[in-house]
Order: structure tokens, then sequence, then C-alpha cells
């Protein structure tokens, strides 16, 4: 529907989908019509109750407050058409749906609609058996979608992206080429006069290893078969430290994050504990695809942003989510990386309807029954609802790798830590050499001369 300004009245032109055609309507004609259509100017005025009364559970992102939410537009604007003033009610405990008790009483907004202390009552509610036996529902006016939210991956330790940098096999195939080159080149020095230093095997690993390194050696091989082998190896480790080095700089900046939980399975498989809204049990409770999580151990929590608090600062934990909520907080968690610092994905469970609570036999339930569907058809509660969402504003966190910080020295810290640990486990195991190296000739010496005294014999 298009309105052009500057006309008194109000041109309204009415657009079908599918279709090039606009078709110019009366903007009185048109009310009339859908005043006819919904025969609100048919009901007597002393069925209508003034005030309309109407409970209401604060429970974002339906109800943010008692003047604010999608919900309460809603009320709002059915209060308008029918012409009538509108009272508004919390209950005294905060998130009271109400719910039937063992004993047969009823609590909460339930409640007070069921014993007709109110006409209507609005909050997000789901429809149940109980509710659909014992009071009147409108018509659904939203599907609600339910996920399964975790901590977003975070990042890996920077020393850990030292060897992050490439796969498993690849630091090995290094490694056994490394060793495969020392040791040619000390057998090719073992069979030439004119090598030396080579003829050592210590000796081979170690320069090696600093040309690996991309360290300058100021002793090359003699012999032009150890040359070339030693020329092979410095053009592969040029081509190595390349592109290690780019690859690893890359991670730096970018960083390198964990795997990401993304199904009910990994869910189940992880140490994550898992946190349930108390009310979920009642109303998911025979669910197929979350029998699994009920059988587990698992913790309540009383309203769904206790959930997600648990979810984004504890950061070991998984909750049952509605989709329209994790939409209207998730600008209040938003990472360095503008994502939110939690990851929901599909529960399984597809959708829950919303729906308004009203007192049995109440006179206008078929009037606000076509009027929610007018409300849906026309596009207006995705307005509202979308309205309420954009009413939050983005909270970003500052991102931790614009300044250099010690995360960034880690990676080397680690590898000067490691170089040290090494260093020493190759000077003790050198001293004991030297300590047991006596000890050795010895019995050597005398195993010889037993053998050349039975020789003699």
């Amino acid at each position: 529907m298009f309105l052009t300004l500057n006309t008194t009245p109000p041109k309204l032109y009415i657009w079908y989908p599918y279709s090039s055609i606009l078709i110019e309507k009366n903007s009185c004609s048109t009310i009339e019509e859908l005043n006819k259509k919904l025969n609100v100017t048919q009901i007597p005025k002393t069925l209508i109750p003034n005030p309309l009364n109407v409970r209401i559970v604060v429970n974002p992102p339906s109800i943010i407050s008692i003047n604010s939410g999608s919900d309460i537009q809603i009320v709002k604007e059915i209060a308008k058409i029918f012409q009538t003033e509108l009272l508004l009610s919390e209950n005294d405990k905060p998130l009271d749906f109400g719910y039937v008790q063992p004993n047969g009483t009823i609590t909460g907004a339930f409640g007070a609609v069921y014993y007709q202390e109110v006409d209507l009552a609005a909050g997000a509610l789901l429809l149940n058996a109980d509710r659909f036996k014992l009071v009147d529902v409108s018509y659904h006016y939203h599907n609600e979608r339910w996920y399964w939210c975790v901590p977003r991956a975070s990042k890996i330790p920077s020393w850990k992206q030292v060897f992050v940098t490439m796969k498993l096999q690849t630091w090995f195939m290094i490694f056994g080429t490394y060793i495969i080159i020392s040791v040619l080149l000390w057998c090719f020095s073992l069979i030439t006069k004119v090598e030396i230093v080579y003829k050592n095997l210590w000796n081979c690993f170690f320069i090696k290893f600093c040309i690996l390194l991309g360290t300058s050696v100021n002793l090359w091989p003699r012999n032009r078969s150890t040359k070339l082998l030693t020329l092979f190896w410095v053009i592969v480790c040029f081509i190595l430290h390349t592109m290690y080095s780019t690859k690893f700089i890359s991670l730096m900046h970018l960083g390198v994050e964990e795997k990401q939980i993304k199904t009910k399975e990994e869910i189940l498989g992880s140490n994550l504990e898992i946190w349930l809204k108390s009310s979920t049990v009642n109303f998911f409770g025979d669910s197929p695809s979350l029998i699994p999580f009920f059988k587990k151990e698992h913790q309540c929590c009383h309203a769904l942003m206790d959930c997600v608090n648990q979810i984004v600062y504890s950061k070991n934990s998984a909750a049952f989510v509605a989709e329209s909520f994790t939409s209207y907080v998730k600008n209040q968690f938003i990472g360095a990386n503008k994502l939110p610092l939690f990851y929901c994905f599909d529960s399984g469970v597809d959708v829950s309807l919303l729906i308004l609570l009203m007192r049995k036999g109440f006179v206008l339930t078929e009037y606000i029954d076509k009027i929610l569907r007018q409300f849906l058809e026309t596009g207006f509660i995705q307005l509202w609802r979308k309205r309420t969402f954009m009413s939050q504003k983005v909270q970003i966190e500052e991102n931790p790798d614009s300044k250099i910080t010690f995360e960034f020295f880690k990676a080397p810290l680690f590898c000067w830590i490691f170089g040290i640990i090494l260093a020493l486990g190759v000077f003790v195991l050198e001293k004991v050499t030297i300590k047991c190296e006596p000890f050795v000739k010895n019995v050597l010496w005398k195993r010889k001369n037993k053998a050349l005294e039975k020789c003699k014999c």
C-alpha cells in the first residue's frame, strides 16, 4: 500500500504481488470496508468492556515494559479499533505466565484470565493443552522458532599457532626430509677425504637446522656431491621459510578459531552444561529431539537472559532459547569481529505458537481473531517486532588485536622456552655420556681381553 503526501484526502493504492498494476482506492471507503469486514461497527457498545483489562507478562522482546514491546502495540491497536480504553496490569512476580498446580489452582497471567480477573493476557504466551481447554485462545500471531545456543568459538592462543600454521603431516614430512638430508650429507662426507666438519653427525644436524631456520652458515661443504645436496636443501628451506612466515603472520593477525559446535550431537558429546528455562520441560517435554537433553543432568534458569549470560560469560554452557529473544539481545553481545558472542543453530523444534489468552466465553474472541489475522496479513506485526529489535543499540567489544599486547609475544616466548628445555636435555645427556664413557671403555676393553685370551687358548 502506497501513500502519496500533500493530498487531501490521501490517496491509497493497492498493489498485488507479481502484478505491475496499481489500483487506486478511496481512503474513506477502504476504512469502511475494513470495519465492515471485521464487523466491529456492528458490536453493541454494551458488550465492549471499558476499559479493556489486559494482564501482561514482561518478556522481551514481546513486552519490554508496560509501555513498549510488540505485544503492547498489538493490544493498543485492538483497544483503538474497539474504541475503548486500555488498562494494563502486571503480575507481582516476574515472568509469572501461570500453570495448573497439582491441587488444581491456576497461577499467574493464566490464572488471572481463568478466574476472569482480566479480559486478556499477553506476553509471548505459548499455546498448550491446558490453556486451550480452560480459556479461550486467540489466533496465533507469530510462529516462534527455538534454537540451541552455544559459546562462539574463540581464537586459540598465539603459541599454539606455531604448530597450527601447518598440518601435522606437513611437519612430519619436513622433519623426515631434514633427517634424510643430514644423514646423506654425513654419509657422503665419510667417503671423501676433503670433508672435515661434516664427518661429525651432530655437526650435520646442527648446520642443516640452521639453514632450515634461515640462519647464515659459514661452513660450506667442500666436495661437489655434498655441495649439490646442500644447495638443494637451501632451496627447499627458502620456499618453506617464505610460506611459513607468510602464513604465520596472517594467522597472528586474523587468528585461528577453535572448532565450532554446530549440532545437537556435538552438544551431548561435549562438556558443556545444559541450561533450560524452567518452563521448557512443561511445553516441550514430549519433543523427541529434546528428550536426550531432559534425561541428561541440566540446570534451570528463571529467565532467558540468565541462560544467555551463562553462555557468554562462563563459556561452558549451552541453552535452549527462543529465536526472537536471541535476535533482540544479540546487539548487546557483539564481539570484536562484529559477530554475536554466542552461536545458535536449529534445535529440531520447528515452531511454537504465540497467542493471546482470553477469558472463557469472551464475546470479542471472534473479532479479536479477525483483527489479528488482518494485522498478520498486512505485515504490521512483523513491522512492530522489527522496530523492537532495532531499538537495541549495538555494543561492540574493543578489538584486542588492534594493539600489540603480550598475546603476540607468547609464540616466540614458547619457542624460546621450548629451545631452552631441549638444550638442557641435550646438555644433561652429554654430561651423562662423558661420565659414562670411561666405564663403557673399561667394560669393552675387558671383553676384548677375554676374547683374545680365548683365541690364544
